[in-house]
């Protein structure tokens, strides 16, 4: 299986009481793989069911206490020689076998099976074209409402999706802006002005990525035969 569970979607302190910040954890077919683990890091993964013990690697976006909060705890409790990768990691590095590609706006991940982006900086379309983005998988920390500034809003997030066109793209991160379902209604509504899968996780929300690209072939081949 290969899946990606959400322990935490908030992204601010004020937001905590609502939802916790302990980021995403990726997991493919021989990796474990922990982004951005924030304050709840280790208590929402005992929680949802995800033993840190065969942690591989901690990612970071940004250095701040909303992000790294746990990642040392984390190391510690880790069975294995965890590999500490942020911004100011001076090279790309392999976790395993799967490859992590580093730029000043986000991660790459590419794996047997999918690429995987995680975006935590508004980009333009330009660099999106001069980059070569692309992913099977567009996890967005989609933490404004509208437009954001140094972090992402959702006329960011809708633009991005529009130019890379993943077969699926997650929202994550969110601000205390975002209140009772207002998440979930924002990437209905990007999805449909997209056409592109979009969801909103929430704490817990865990993605089988085999099955969803299993389902998405097969509603490919039903559109095509209907």
């Amino acid at each position: 299986m290969v899946e990606i569970i959400f322990l935490g979607t908030g992204s601010s302190l004020d937001n905590l009481t609502r939802r916790n910040a302990g980021g995403f954890v990726l997991k493919t077919e021989s990796e474990q793989i922990h982004f951005d683990p924030g304050p709840g890091a280790v208590a929402a993964a005992q929680a949802f069911n995800v033993n840190l013990k065969n942690t591989d690697a901690v990612i970071i976006s940004r250095n701040d206490s909303i992000r790294n909060n746990e990642q040392n705890l984390i190391s510690q409790l880790s069975d294995k020689q965890t590999l500490m990768i942020n911004q100011e990691s001076k090279r790309l590095n392999k976790i395993g076998t799967t490859k992590t590609e580093r730029t000043d706006y986000g991660y790459k991940i590419i794996a047997k099976n999918f690429t995987l982006l995680y975006l935590f900086k508004p980009l333009t379309k330009e660099t999106i074209k001069k980059d070569k983005l692309n992913a099977d998988v567009l996890i967005l920390n989609n933490k404004y409402l509208n437009k954001g500034k140094e972090e992402i809003g959702t006329d960011d997030s809708y633009k991005i999706i529009q130019e890379i066109r993943p077969k699926l793209a997650i929202l994550t991160g969110f601000s205390s802006n975002f209140k009772g379902d207002k998440h979930i209604q924002t990437a209905r509504d990007l999805q449909k002005r997209t056409g592109v899968q979009v969801v909103a996780a929430d704490d817990g929300t865990r993605i089988d990525l085999v099955s969803y690209a299993a389902l998405a072939a097969q509603r490919r081949i039903f559109s095509f035969t209907k």
